[in-house]
């Protein structure tokens, strides 16, 4: 059952149901605004993708590569990263030497 509701400063009918039709179009703009995150890249130098180089959206596809990808970090959470690296066996320092590792792949390739 529709509920009809006046507007007085443009003198139109809107129903409750097209009020929540609007309302959930107004919510999923405001989530997809929301996920555009701002994030950090933590890695080594890359083409592309310098160390603590700072992305909004979009990141460069270079950093969609396994490991690379873990050293985008949202920006709040950068030196609680950079602690968690320090530690040799940690997750962290192995996806930051991984990402040595292709720097210097990328360097030989392109000295070629």
């Amino acid at each position: 059952m529709a509920i009809k509701k006046k507007d007085e400063a443009d003198n139109t009918t809107i129903s409750k149901t097209e009020t929540a039709v609007m309302a959930t179009e107004t919510t999923e703009k405001i989530e997809t605004v929301t996920e555009e995150k701002t994030v950090i890249y933590a890695g080594a130098s890359l083409p592309g993708a310098r160390c603590s180089t700072v992305f909004k959206g979009e990141l460069p596809e270079i950093l969609h590569r396994e490991y690379i990808s873990e050293l985008c970090i949202p920006v709040e959470e950068f030196s609680e990263f950079l602690k968690k690296k320090n530690v040799t066996s940690s997750r962290e320092a192995l996806c930051y030497r991984k990402s040595v590792q292709l720097a210097a792949e990328l360097a030989r390739q392109e000295g070629k």
